[in-house]
């Protein structure tokens, strides 16, 4: 869970497979983020200013996707960790 720049704050988590991130301020989440990721386990953590850092398994290996924390826009390209 990371905390969101303005307010609130972002889980990541997965249903049926595929990877989501949620913002939440006040009850229910009011954005929901279809990542395109597919896995069960995804991991999110704060990343400098404003960013968050989403890292899911992918075959042998990690992949992951740096997001902004403010709004949940993809920030650059996926990349994979060897």
């Amino acid at each position: 869970m990371v905390l969101a720049r303005d307010k609130g704050y972002w889980p990541a988590w997965s249903q049926g497979g595929q990877v989501r991130l949620a913002h939440f301020s006040t009850g229910a989440a009011d954005t929901t983020i279809r990542t395109g990721a597919g896995s069960s386990h995804p991991h999110l953590v704060g990343y400098g200013t404003g960013r968050m850092l989403l890292a899911w398994s992918s075959g042998s290996s990690t992949a992951a996707q740096v997001y902004d924390s403010a709004t949940g826009k993809a920030v650059g390209d996926r990349f994979t960790i060897g």
